[in-house]
C-alpha cells in the first residue's frame, strides 16, 4: 500500500494543477473500497484518462494526451497509470544529479511503450531513439511528440539483442545493440532507460556499448525472469565506473539487491 500513497502528495497539485488534483482525489475517494481490494490505481487510471488531461509542469511543460492514447491503445492498464509512475513518482531521473541530465544529447528510450519517458525526454534531449517491439504503440508516440513540438525522434520497432545474436531468422524483428548506437551515429552523452520486461539480462554478456552511456536508469524485473543475475549487472556497471543507487519498488534506496526494482546509474 505504501507505493499506492506515494501517488498522492501536494507536488501532484503543480503538476497537474488543482483542477486535475481534486478530480484525482475524488477519482480515488469513490473508488476506495476497489483500491483497497485490488491494492491498484487502475480504475482511477482508466477515470482520468477520460478528462481532458493533457499538460504536465515538471521543471519545464510536458504535453500528453492521455484521452487520445486510452481511446487508440485498448489494453487493461491506462495511461495515466505511467503518467503517475514517471510524472509523479519520478521513477526514472529520481537519483540523477541534475548537471549530468543537462548534458545529455541524446536519449534512448528501450521500452518505449506509449512514450511517457520519451517526451519527458524532449526537455532535455536533441535526439530520442525510441525502440518499441509492438507497432501499436507508434500512434501515441508520434502523437505526443508533435504536442511537444520535437520532431528528431525515431521510431525501431524491434527487440534490441547482442549483435552476435542476430541472424536471417530475425533480422526483420531484432537490431543488435551496437548496430543501434551507429545507426544513430551515438558516440556519448548519451541516457539510455531499459524497460524491457525481464530479458535485460542479455544486454549485458558483452558490455562495451556502455562505453558510450552517461546515464543508464533501468527497472528490474526479477519476478518475469527469476534467472536474472542483477549482483552480475551491478559489477559490470561498476567495472565501468558508473555512480550505483539502487531502490526497491517504492523507490527507497537499498543496499541488498534482494527487493530491487530500479537501477540508477550514472558518470560524472
Amino acid at each position: 500500500m505504501l507505493k499506492i500513497f506515494n501517488n498522492f502528495n501536494f507536488k501532484i497539485i503543480k503538476i497537474i494543477g488543482l483542477k486535475y488534483f481534486s478530480i484525482y482525489l475524488f477519482f480515488t475517494l469513490i473508488n476506495f473500497l476497489r483500491i483497497i481490494k485490488t491494492k491498484k490505481l487502475s480504475h482511477v487510471d482508466f477515470l482520468m484518462g477520460k478528462t481532458d488531461i493533457n499538460k504536465f509542469k515538471l521543471d519545464s511543460i510536458i504535453y500528453f494526451d492521455c484521452k487520445f492514447v486510452d481511446k487508440n491503445i485498448l489494453e487493461d492498464t491506462y495511461t495515466f497509470g505511467l503518467i503517475r509512475e514517471i510524472y509523479f513518482r519520478n521513477c526514472y531521473l529520481k537519483y540523477i544529479p541534475f548537471n549530468i541530465i543537462k548534458n545529455i544529447e541524446t536519449t534512448i528510450d528501450l521500452g518505449s511503450n506509449r512514450g511517457v519517458f520519451s517526451c519527458l525526454s524532449t526537455k532535455f534531449s536533441k535526439k530520442i531513439v525510441c525502440v518499441e517491439k509492438n507497432s501499436k504503440y507508434a500512434i501515441s508516440l508520434q502523437k505526443n511528440m508533435e504536442l511537444n513540438s520535437f520532431s528528431n525522434y525515431f521510431i525501431e520497432n524491434k527487440k534490441i539483442l547482442q549483435d552476435d545474436l542476430i541472424n536471417s531468422e530475425n533480422l526483420k524483428t531484432s537490431l543488435g545493440i551496437h548496430n543501434l548506437f551507429e545507426k544513430y551515429e551515438i558516440r556519448d552523452r548519451c541516457l539510455i532507460k531499459i524497460d524491457i520486461e525481464g530479458w535485460e539480462e542479455s544486454l549485458f554478456k558483452e558490455t562495451k556499448w556502455l562505453n558510450n552511456i552517461n546515464i543508464l536508469l533501468m527497472e528490474v524485473h526479477p519476478k518475469i525472469n527469476i534467472n536474472l543475475n542483477i549482483e552480475d549487472i551491478i559489477n559490470k556497471l561498476e567495472d565501468n565506473k558508473f555512480n550505483l543507487v539502487i531502490c526497491d519498488e517504492n523507490l527507497v534506496k537499498i543496499k541488498n539487491t534482494k527487493n530491487i526494482s530500479f537501477i540508477f546509474a550514472y558518470r560524472n
